[in-house]
């Protein structure tokens, strides 16, 4: 499933983080602020964004499993999501037309390469029943 080894896929990842953060400050004027953690032991959890502390939780046993699929799909997900809360700080909170998942968070999903969706696709992941799009709620029940 993944070509590289843990010590690789963390210097992609940053490598990632580096890349999105530079073109974020270039096309969007905003630095983003926060942390990775490492939090996630739950299988069926991929990641998620906190933005009140600022804070991308992902799965480390799904990044070493998946690589640069992970990268490219869960971390610029979650990214995104750190980007539009920057942009609306209360937007998702307060004004109901910036949608977690609305144009706007598309829009820098599909910047990245990302298919901007609420849905991930982990090709090979067993749990997928050889679907190649399934939603995280999705995943997280188990369907």
């Amino acid at each position: 499933m993944n070509k590289f080894n843990n010590t690789q896929i963390i210097e992609i990842l940053k490598a990632k983080l580096s890349f999105m953060k530079q073109e974020v400050k270039k096309v969007w004027n905003i630095d983003i602020e926060g942390e990775i953690k490492f939090s996630i032991n739950n299988s069926n959890v991929l990641g998620f964004y906190r933005p009140y502390t600022k804070e991308i939780h992902l799965n480390k046993t799904l990044l070493f499993q998946y690589g640069e699929l992970y990268i490219n799909e869960v971390v610029v997900h979650e990214y995104a999501h750190a980007v539009i809360n920057t942009l609306y700080p209360y937007g998702l909170f307060g004004d109901k037309s910036v949608r977690t998942h609305g144009k706007e968070f598309k829009e820098v999903c599909l910047h990245f390469g990302n298919r901007g969706t609420a849905f991930v696709s982990l090709f090979s992941c067993p749990q997928t029943r050889n679907r190649q799009n399934k939603t995280a709620s999705e995943i997280r029940r188990g369907l």
